[in-house]
């Protein structure tokens, strides 16, 4: 846990950030290519100035009353999850003088904590600002209640958090940044009604009542001596060097990556250490589009380079394999809110790991038995969604005739 000293607040003890239990990771940008297009394509949060019926209309909704009804309801979902996990998250403060500092690049919501010197210290994540999420700052947002299948919504700290304890768990936790529950209450948090124009404001609050800054996020450590995997990368490629990973940090985010059935695991999701015999280190940070609800849209770049994927896993890994406590670990996910098919969908990628490392198989062989299982449960959840549309659709034809 952080450590903290403590000041009274209205009567409760909050716990306030110690930062020397923080090290350092950048996070890079998000791109985020192939989800743009959808997102276009979903109600937008962006508002512009003209009339508000308009902008409205535009959003996909038929009258201020229906789009007020969605507000509530998601504000409902986001507080709810704040409150559920309140007990087991850490209430922050912002020390004096100390600010948080929005990260301007990629289309989620990421806050840098800087400390009265202007240095980054931890990196701040809400539950409510991510790509699709309502309380998106940069018009990536949407009030959609679902849109990936398998990926709940609002559970992207949850999933961070889990995906940090599995590390732990398994003993590799030095592949991906420390990260931790918290609440902060915050006045420049981001709220859906700040993209609103001044004079449509009043009455949007006073029919929505979202006014709470007060969120449940992710605290992950800041490495500053980390650099993006894909400037390295492409730095190497532009003189000609060749690009070597260390293979005791990629097979250990490789197994992180079985595990987790990392969604979003392209380069800019990596960052890299050198290491003193030439080699570069591996981090694998941002682990929200992790943990589906089936083993579905599994992506890991890393699968591509081929020498170490042509290693077989080491014998200290395989007895990590043999030994991982999956009761723990899907404990951690039940305390955190993470669905039962969330955890059932966990404990089968756990056990088929273990069947495969007993195998004596190459990284690659792994691999690629994780892909297609995750190709398998995609055509699964394809097919179920396209018949559910199917029997809709069909079924309002019916009502018509």
């Amino acid at each position: 846990m952080f450590a903290c000293c403590y000041n009274v607040f209205q009567s409760e003890v909050i716990k306030m950030i110690k930062i020397e239990s923080f090290k350092t990771t950048e996070i890079s940008s998000l791109p985020l290519v192939e989800l743009m297009e959808s997102v276009q394509n979903a109600p937008t949060t962006e508002f512009a100035t003209g009339d508000f019926e308009e902008q409205i209309y535009w959003m996909g909704f038929k009258s201020a009353e229906e789009l007020y009804v969605r507000v509530r309801e998601l504000r409902d979902i986001i507080e709810g999850k704040r409150e559920n996990l309140r007990e087991m998250a850490n209430i922050y403060v912002i020390p004096d003088g100390w600010t948080l500092q929005r990260e301007m690049r990629g289309a989620g919501s990421t806050y840098y904590l800087l400390d009265d010197e202007g240095n980054k210290r931890c990196v701040i994540k809400p539950n409510d600002e991510d790509v699709i999420l309502m309380n998106n700052p940069k018009h990536y947002g949407s009030l959609e209640l679902e849109f990936w299948p398998c990926l709940p919504l609002y559970e992207n700290v949850q999933t961070a958090v889990a995906c940090y304890q599995i590390a732990e768990l398994m003993g590799i936790e030095w592949i991906t940044p420390k990260t931790e529950l918290g609440i902060i209450d915050y006045d420049g948090f981001h709220l859906f009604g700040d993209d609103l124009p001044i004079e449509f404001r009043e009455r949007f609050l006073a029919n929505t009542e979202l006014t709470s800054h007060e969120k449940l996020v992710s605290m992950q450590e800041f490495c500053s001596g980390a650099h993006p995997f894909d400037e390295v990368y492409h730095d190497h490629l532009a003189e000609e060097k060749p690009f070597l990973l260390d293979q005791h940090d990629y097979e250990a985010v490789m197994v992180f990556e079985w595990l987790t059935c990392e969604c979003d695991g392209h380069m800019g999701n990596l960052m890299v250490l050198p290491r003193n015999d030439g080699k570069w280190g591996v981090i694998k940070v941002d682990n929200n589009l992790s943990l589906p609800e089936q083993s579905v849209w599994y992506n890991n770049v890393l699968a591509y380079f081929r020498d170490n994927a042509a290693e077989k896993l080491s014998l200290e890994m395989l007895d990590r394999i043999e030994n991982m406590p999956i009761g723990q670990m899907e404990l951690q996910l039940e305390l955190l809110g993470k669905s039962e098919s969330c955890r059932a969908a966990f404990l089968e990628r756990c056990e088929m790991l273990k069947r495969l490392a007993a195998e004596n198989l190459t990284i690659a062989e792994i691999e690629k038995e994780f892909n297609i299982l995750g190709e398998q449960n995609a055509h699964r959840v394809h097919n179920c969604s396209s018949s559910s549309t199917d029997n809709t659709e069909s079924g309002g034809r019916d009502e018509i005739s």
